[in-house]
Order: C-alpha cells, then structure tokens, then sequence
C-alpha cells in the first residue's frame, strides 16, 4: 500500500512541474508576441517617415526604453537614392523563471 501511495506523489509532483513550466512558457509567449507588434509598429512608423533618419533614432530610443534594441540598415537600390529599403532587427531578452533560464530572440 505505501509504495503505490508513494509512486501516486512522485506522479502528481511531476504533473506540478510540468503545469509550472507551461504556465512559465506561456508568459514568454507573451513577451515574444509583445516584441512582434513592438517591431512591427516601429516598421510602420520608419516606413511612414520615408526613412527619416530623426525617426529612426526616435524608434531606437523608444526600444532601448521599452528594453529592446532596434537595429536599422537602411539600404538604397536600383541607382537611386529614393528608392530606399531598410533591414530591421528587434533584440530582446526573455527568460524562463523557473527553470532560471534566459535567452534572447
């Protein structure tokens, strides 16, 4: 009787960890689809400025305050200096509490 008492804890302290770990995963879901509209507004408004260097900075500001980094490579093509594109990285820091993890995306 003690041993299926004792396999029955094992399973439902397992099943905690696990309800733990998602709950932890859902939060960087979160972050991560925060991030995604965080740069896609800021593409919007670089877009928007027709590349305005003044609103490029703007944008990189306003990352470095909401805890991100905005990289902006603008770029020229075609011969002409207003045919202009722009390659644009988001860089931030998530982490998973409670496996004490962090990385970034």
């Amino acid at each position: 009787m003690s041993e299926i008492y004792h396999r029955s804890v094992q399973c439902d302290a397992g099943a905690g960890f696990n309800l733990l770990l998602c709950i932890s995963m859902l939060g960087v879901s979160a972050d991560v689809a925060a991030a995604k509209e965080f740069k896609a507004a800021m593409i919007a408004e670089i877009e928007n400025s027709d590349f305005n260097p003044y609103v490029i900075d703007g944008c990189k500001a306003q990352a470095g305050t909401e805890g991100y980094e905005l990289e902006v490579q603008s770029y020229t093509y075609g011969g002409q200096s207003d045919r202009r594109i722009a390659g644009i990285n988001l860089y931030y820091r998530y982490r998973i509490p409670l496996l004490g993890s962090r990385s970034s995306g």
